[in-house]
């Protein structure tokens, strides 16, 4: 079985690379298209009620506890959420663990010592892959459209934008900026008024944020996105798969079989390495972190050598916090926080 799908409203299993490519063909033409923005906000940005943090509602059964344990050295705490849990994406913000319940239609905020859920939040349908402003939580509706904004003062939501998502969205230039790949666009949401202006994006399908720039991937390779113009500049290189990260030097992707370590500046793959259905990547003292169908697999990016595979089951997002690695699996509706 493989990793949540990223653009499907269904809960069907593919892997995030292979919905980043969801163009098929010969590589789509790079151009500058002019702007379109979306309908006024009124149509699309829908209040949830408020839903305060301080307090968890009582529960007819115990709230699940953390179990400790240890895997090759690692002390390892693993968290069961239970099936409507299934949860994709992690990250450490304002204090907390957020974890995206897919099956939930919601998001969890979890105290990053004892484990402990201090509130879960309704979202929007689906929810897949996090977005962390300076002040709010910003999660995809992976099922059905947009984007949802938690405040993590009260909890309140709102939901902005038109487009079925598709993977990872980057906080740059006071707004959020989503893929939306089936429609061949990228929803650029503003951080104040939370409008979404749609930029359209043929052939570019993932995003990630190379120091002040914004680099996309698609079948035509990779091309820079000028936050002025909303259009984008074709850089070269091949199909990159799913853009996972920047690690300061080289972009990591991944397209099912393998993890590539790609220039920014050219496109050029600089180094391959044999991670298969990896879908997430974070790095910490001085080594790479990547999930795969195995566990996670720790890599020294000075010699592109894996070190070792953790054995904690299929792991779907990484995040690195402080001491920590956070880690969450689809499959065993767990959230693992590892101690390496």
């Amino acid at each position: 079985m493989n990793l949540p799908a990223l653009r499907t409203r269904t809960i069907s299993f593919v892997l995030p690379l292979l919905v980043v490519g969801c163009g098929s063909g010969a590589p789509a033409p790079v151009a500058s298209p002019a702007t379109t923005p979306s309908p006024p906000a009124s149509q699309f940005l829908t209040p949830s009620p408020s839903i305060r943090l301080r307090t968890q509602a009582p529960s007819p059964t115990p709230l699940p506890e953390p179990v400790d344990s240890t895997v090759d050295g690692v002390a390892v705490r693993t968290l069961e959420r239970g099936p409507l849990s299934a949860p994709i994406d992690v990250v450490v913000a304002f204090g907390s663990v957020w974890v995206a319940n897919h099956h939930g239609d919601s998001v969890t905020r979890v105290d990053p010592t004892s484990m402990t859920i201090l509130a879960t939040i309704q979202t929007g349908t689906g929810p897949g892959w996090f977005a962390v402003a300076e002040d709010a939580v910003w999660v995809s509706n992976q099922n059905s459209v947009g984007m949802t904004r938690v405040d993590p003062r009260t909890g309140d939501t709102i939901r902005t934008g038109r487009w079925a998502t598709c993977g990872r969205s980057i906080v740059a230039f006071k707004a959020i900026w989503q893929p939306a790949c089936d429609a061949h666009r990228v929803m650029r949401i503003d951080q104040t008024s939370f409008v979404s202006t749609d930029v359209p994006s043929p052939g570019q399908m993932s995003l990630v944020r190379v120091g002040s720039t914004l680099v996309s991937g698609g079948p035509g390779g990779l091309a820079r996105l000028d936050p002025k113009t909303n259009s984008f500049a074709p850089i070269g290189g091949a199909d990159p798969g799913w853009m996972m990260a920047f690690d300061g030097t080289t972009i990591w992707s991944s397209d099912e079989r393998q993890v590539f370590r790609i220039s920014p500046k050219d496109g050029t793959v600089v180094a391959t390495l044999a991670i298969s259905e990896a879908g997430a990547v974070a790095f910490r003292s001085g080594r790479a972190w990547v999930t795969s169908a195995s566990g996670l697999v720790e890599v020294d990016p000075a010699t592109n050598k894996i070190v070792r595979t953790l054995p904690i089951g299929r792991s779907v997002a990484v995040v690195g916090s402080g001491d920590a690695l956070w880690v969450t699996s689809y499959d065993a509706n767990t959230l693992t926080r590892l101690m390496p």
